[in-house]
């Protein structure tokens, strides 16, 4: 691969997130704000169906526990969602770097990718990061990503069975119990709360975290390059060494036909 530094005509500039910080922004926020605002839905739901006894408790003539708790709520809900308009932004800007392309530059027989260029001046900077390193990346994400999708998948699986079988666990265990804790139970709806924690606690994190770890595997195979462990597909360049350094001075950095090359040519 040339250098070709001096053939970039547009500026660049990454950000200070880096290469792949808006896209690890974008991810990170969807990972831990996705559940909780799947969770906010549904404690809403729980909030708004509260029996009009709630309002019975006040701290003081106007205010209630129902009140407290809705502010207390939409404080929460609010946080949440700007961190998911947050992750929408940075996505933005991330499809942005992907759809302008990288640009490379050769220093000391290697190729970097660049960072920032500024058209008028030619001034530059560049990741120093080498091919071997972005190589071991590149591994070393696959392996996690496979990692996870693997434990999280087993997991998913077996909470979802142990969530269907949870209302025959509470009626065999119902028969165990003694009249007062009947009482107790019956009086809360015992098995919605516990088929709604079990789910909204349980196994939305993790279905989130699967979903997130399946987009992440698509985009690593389309392509995507501003992404941290991006596939590698520059390609190698050899180590300089004293006998190719002598045979470039000799043919000029002639590109040397290869044996199938050579047969080809002589039966044309």
């Amino acid at each position: 691969m040339a250098d070709r530094a001096g053939k970039i005509d547009r500026n660049i500039d990454v950000g200070t997130h880096g290469l792949s910080g808006h896209y690890s922004v974008m991810v990170g926020n969807i990972r831990t704000s996705g559940p909780r605002a799947i969770q906010i839905f549904g404690i809403w739901l729980w909030v708004l169906s509260l029996p009009p006894e709630i309002e019975l408790y006040r701290f003081s003539p106007h205010v209630t526990l129902a009140l407290v708790l809705k502010l207390a709520l939409l404080v929460w809900t609010v946080r949440v969602w700007w961190e998911l308009l947050l992750a929408l932004w940075y996505a933005m800007r991330w499809t942005g770097l992907e759809m302008a392309g990288l640009e490379w530059t050769r220093r000391n027989d290697h190729d970097f990718r660049v960072t920032y260029y500024r058209l008028k001046d030619g001034s530059m900077k560049y990741d120093e990061t080498t091919r071997k390193q972005r190589l071991d990346q590149e591994l070393d994400t696959r392996q996690f990503r496979r990692t996870s999708l693997l434990r999280d998948g087993t997991k998913l699986v077996a909470f979802t069975v142990v969530y269907y079988l949870l209302p025959a666990a509470y009626v065999f265990s119902y028969e165990l119990m003694s009249p007062g804790v009947h009482q107790f139970l019956d009086r809360w709806n015992a098995p919605f709360y516990i088929q709604w924690l079990w789910f909204y606690v349980l196994l939305v994190p993790l279905i989130v975290s699967v979903s997130v770890t399946v987009f992440e595997n698509f985009i690593y195979w389309s392509g995507a390059q501003f992404i941290y462990g991006a596939r590698v597909r520059d390609p190698v360049i050899p180590d300089k060494t004293l006998e190719t350094m002598r045979l470039e001075e000799v043919h000029g950095g002639a590109r040397f036909l290869s044996p199938s090359e050579t047969s080809k040519s002589f039966s044309d």
